[in-house]
């Protein structure tokens, strides 16, 4: 889903139309289109701030990378790495510095939903286009609706379509094999390990690959941390939850990403020394069907081309589909 500035959200009846047609085949057959862009972003911009990994990876693949004349860093994400020599760092995906990119005069400044707090403020130097995928339904839907969008800038429609064919076309393969299959998906974070619900981060998964997730969609908002226990027992309580639901859902596959990886900590956390033999005796593992994600890709760059082509075939990979690497 794109959100533009004014927090104005829009996308939702694209990205709804996306999902639909899912189910259906193996190409595409509903039209995705571009979501409408204000009058305040510039058309065919020549000096892009780019604080979003998608949209890098998106302007790269089309040879527009000479037009960005400023970026987030790019330490962790190694499918993306390296920047090219000489252009100014901007800060993060969350720590925008507005001094150094008012000194780089952008017509166009291209942020994530990390600085949508901050949207007002770097307005007030350039236009500002907000693009995120939208993890409560899955991001493939947003996808498309972000690739239209963005490339409509720059002229690059038909470019973008054929992107948005093959994605389809590659989970409707996918879910003529996951459809019915159970599946958990881990979350590993600063030494806690825990289990997406349906509807957050890797939502795809389920929402649109068609793995059963084996956790009930969230109602609410998610528990308060116990205060009671100190951090370690808190932390030990629950990673030994987790385990034990992993026994006793007994999913048929298990999805990892572990956000310490993406986001370059060290040391990362290694799940598999805290649940220790309890890991191997997995029915999942046990037949092989445990599998990392793509940590970076699922993680920091969703929405861009190279992200998506690695979620999709980490996804292939466990159904057993020979991947096709067309981004690259």
């Amino acid at each position: 889903m794109v959100f533009l500035s004014r927090r104005t959200l829009l996308g939702a009846t694209s990205a709804a139309a996306f999902l639909a047609t899912l189910p259906l085949a193996r190409t595409v057959s509903a039209e995705v289109v571009a979501t409408a862009v204000p009058a305040t972003v510039p058309k065919d911009p020549k000096r892009v701030v780019c604080i979003d990994y998608a949209t890098l990876d998106m302007m790269r693949l089309w040879g527009v990378e000479n037009r960005i004349v400023g970026a987030a860093a790019l330490s962790s994400v190694p499918f993306l790495a390296p920047l090219p020599e000489g252009l100014p760092v901007t800060g993060g995906l969350k720590d925008a510095n507005l001094e150094a990119i008012a000194a780089l005069k952008p017509d166009l400044i291209v942020i994530t939903g990390r600085l949508a707090r901050r949207e007002k403020e770097i307005g007030s130097v350039a236009p500002v286009l907000l693009v995120t995928p939208d993890q409560r339904n899955g991001a493939l839907a947003s996808y498309g609706t972000n690739l239209l969008t963005v490339a409509s800038l720059f002229g690059k429609t038909d470019a973008a379509n054929a992107l948005i064919d093959e994605a389809k076309a590659r989970v409707a393969a996918i879910r003529g094999r996951a459809a019915g299959k159970s599946a958990a998906v881990l979350m590993v974070n600063e030494g806690r390990i825990g289990m997406l619900a349906p509807q957050g981060r890797c939502s795809m998964i389920s929402a649109e690959m068609g793995f059963a997730n084996v956790v009930p969609p969230r109602k609410g908002p998610a528990p308060k941390k116990d205060g009671s226990k100190s951090d370690a027992e808190a932390l030990a309580n629950a990673n030994r939850k987790t385990l034990e639901d992993l026994k006793r859902l007994h999913p048929e596959y298990v999805f990892v990403l572990n956000k310490d990886i993406a986001v370059g900590r060290k040391p990362a956390t290694d799940y598999r020394a805290i649940f220790g033999a309890d890991w191997d005796q997995l029915p999942a593992v046990k037949a092989g069907r445990a599998f990392e994600l793509s940590h970076a890709a699922w993680y920091l760059g969703e929405g861009g081309p190279t992200a998506m082509n690695l979620m999709l075939a980490d996804v292939e990979k466990a159904v057993g589909i020979t991947s096709v690497n067309s981004t690259h």
